[in-house]
């Protein structure tokens, strides 16, 4: 088994780092792959300003962390191949790097509400962000080892980009023998009176508007469906702010998955304002993976004239 067959789970010991490994392990039986648990003991100023003693102190403090979560891992399954990796050094860079390598990285993540909202974290959001693969932040409630995903949940947004949200969709659906869901949002018009005026008088109603979005995504899912007969695909589009609807659609026992620009190697990769409301709010395990962009429409293009022309050849992500 090659190290690009197993999953990389980050460790801190945590009750949701802890989340992180039953669903890793249970996400390792569904694929017939290992698990790779790391855990990243953070020295700030460098390796270079340490002793060896200082280094081997630390190692001693962190091993314990590490070697609980193995033991709870082969405990799930002893059939699965369970490596162990302490690293000291930078959790970001180090995680970032080695998920080059694995096929999916594996993460906890806090509860919801307004405390949540400011301890998901910056290193779990920068390695969303910058992760050479799919990441998985497992909420702690969500489907688990024990917790079968009833439910994938795959989200459009705005702007067509490459194919990789869906694909990773219809993989997990097939996978975990789950329902396949594509939700889009629509969010209504807050200043209805600054619509240009070629624009569709009608393009704001909430009824006319939903039929038109559900008629574009019926029109993009068409493509793939064939790849889909074995699974329950069904479009959605509903009226409201991205963050609420995800929100109010998932279950703690959905996996929602959101795909991220990325825009290229020169400037900053950044989650977003949705996934990262979604990561504070949604019930469900989430998945972040990277979409390439492609090209937007041209400005001058209506509402009314997008309605009319065929989709681009690419799914919707924010």
């Amino acid at each position: 088994m090659t190290h690009a067959e197993e999953i990389l789970v980050g460790v801190d010991g945590s009750p949701h780092s802890k989340a992180a490994v039953d669903w890793a392990m249970a996400e390792a039986r569904r694929r017939d792959c290992g698990v790779l648990l790391v855990h990243v003991s953070e020295i700030a100023a460098g390796l270079w300003t340490t002793t060896p003693n200082i280094r081997q102190g630390l190692r001693e403090l962190a091993r314990p962390i590490l070697d609980h979560a193995v033991a709870r891992a082969r405990s799930l399954d002893p059939t699965i191949k369970v490596r162990g990796r302490l690293i000291l050094g930078s959790p970001h860079r180090a995680l970032v790097s080695m998920s080059a390598n694995c096929v999916l990285t594996v993460l906890g993540r806090q509860g919801r509400g307004a405390i949540a909202a400011h301890l998901v974290g910056s290193l779990s959001q920068s390695v969303m962000a910058h992760a050479h693969n799919p990441v998985v932040a497992v909420a702690p409630d969500g489907a688990g080892a024990g917790r079968p995903i009833e439910r994938v949940v795959v989200a459009f947004g705005d702007r067509p980009t490459s194919m990789r949200a869906l694909e990773f969709g219809i993989s997990e659906a097939r996978l975990n023998q789950a329902g396949l869901r594509v939700v889009h949002a629509w969010q209504p018009p807050r200043w209805p009176h600054l619509r240009g005026a070629v624009e569709d008088p009608e393009s704001a109603v909430p009824a006319v508007r939903i039929a038109r979005e559900s008629r574009r995504i019926s029109a993009l899912l068409a493509a793939v469906a064939p790849q889909c007969t074995d699974l329950d695909l069904n479009p959605v589009v509903l009226a409201g702010q991205p963050v609420g609807v995800l929100s109010e659609f998932c279950r703690p026992s959905d996996l929602l998955v959101l795909g991220q620009h990325r825009h290229g190697r020169y400037l900053p990769a950044t989650l977003g304002s949705v996934i990262s409301g979604a990561l504070h709010r949604t019930p469900s395990t989430v998945a972040v993976v990277g979409e390439a962009v492609l090209a937007e429409e041209p400005a001058a293009t209506t509402e009314v004239d997008r309605a009319e022309q065929p989709l681009p050849s690419g799914l919707i992500a924010y």
